[in-house]
């Protein structure tokens, strides 16, 4: 076999779990990660490596964590009927992801918080689709000291914005926090 027909074997591999309508929770993660910094893109934000301790970076220093999550579930995942929580528990510091020099910081790292929710609860869910979630972004210093946060909670903060909006509500929170 040819090493380029293998490495496209191997990609194909790879992104197979992208072209399911319902992903787990593993991959939807990455990939609505992907719609978030593809939507913000043209206004000055950047997507750092996977693992660093926030998740978009903007031009003006400005950081913003994605949290995600869906009511339609894959395999074993479809048992659960919990309601949607987000993790937002502060850290006790964080790696630089341009040094990896870890710095005792505690707290949340990042300033803005988007929390992406996927309300289909059935087959006909389409998490690769922009269109269908809902984004609560939040600045960090409005959210509660504790833990988790639940969709309901989000939903007294703040209304959903779509995809289409996603820009203007992200940059107005910037700029009340981070002025350009």
């Amino acid at each position: 076999m040819q090493p380029i027909s293998q490495l496209f074997r191997i990609q194909s591999l790879l992104t197979r779990p992208y072209r399911e309508a319902i992903m787990s929770n593993v991959y939807r993660s990455a990939y609505v990660e992907a719609i978030v910094s593809v939507a913000l893109a043209e206004g000055g934000w950047r997507r750092l490596r996977h693992w660093s301790p926030w998740d978009l970076e903007h031009t003006s220093g400005c950081r913003l964590e994605v949290k995600q999550a869906a009511a339609a579930q894959i395999g074993s995942e479809r048992m659960r009927k919990a309601p949607a929580t987000f993790d937002i528990k502060p850290r006790t510091g964080y790696s630089d992801p341009k040094t990896g020099e870890w710095h005792d910081e505690p707290g949340r790292q990042a300033h803005i918080y988007v929390f992406a929710w996927h309300p289909t609860p059935d087959d006909s869910a389409d998490h690769r689709d922009p269109l269908e979630w809902e984004f609560y972004v939040v600045a960090e210093r409005d959210l509660p000291d504790q833990k988790s946060i639940g969709l309901g909670p989000l939903r007294r903060m703040v209304e959903p914005s779509s995809i289409q909006d996603l820009m203007a509500t992200v940059t107005a929170i910037r700029e009340r926090l981070v002025p350009a």
